[in-house]
């Protein structure tokens, strides 16, 4: 990488079927040690963000049968706090769905949990995710509220 270049990620915000949301604990060595955090990663090259958020699923839970629902916000963070080109990071949050519930951890993190939405943001220090949870409670609230009229093909609020 060009050290002039800045990083691209995605993470995901991966629900259940009975509506809980995975957590994943960082390893002691990594760079938030212990901390609890969504799924994601950087891009590779010329990766699209949703080729790079599958693989990133995959590698860091085996997560396979992913449903990317939509993208939930992008956002503009410096690595550690540091404001230069190289720690700089622009990023998509989706929203993703899995009937999957065993998860296999990659090496970069030891535990997992399901969690409602209220309790994984309780549980994270991370400002970020607790964000891009209320966001996702927000977003599936506005579309259970939404009913479609087979009849007419009309959306109709409910």
């Amino acid at each position: 990488m060009n050290k002039a270049d800045f990083m691209v990620a995605v993470t995901a915000i991966i629900e259940n079927d009975t509506g809980e949301i995975l957590l994943i604990k960082r390893c002691s060595e990594a760079e938030y040690p212990n901390c609890w955090e969504d799924v994601g990663g950087r891009l590779k090259q010329s990766e699209s963000p949703e080729e790079g958020l599958r693989r990133e699923i995959k590698e860091e839970t085996g997560i396979e049968d992913i449903e990317i629902v939509k993208p939930l916000t992008v956002f503009h963070v410096y690595r550690n706090n540091t404001k230069n080109k190289e720690n700089e990071l622009i990023g998509i949050a989706y929203w993703c769905k899995t009937k999957t519930t065993e998860i296999v951890l990659s090496n970069e993190h030891t535990d997992y949990q399901w969690l409602s939405p209220k309790e994984a943001i309780d549980v994270t220090e991370h400002p970020a995710l607790m964000s891009y949870l209320r966001i996702q409670m927000a977003e599936k609230q506005l579309s259970e509220r939404v009913i479609f009229n087979d009849n007419l093909g009309d959306v109709v609020n409910g």
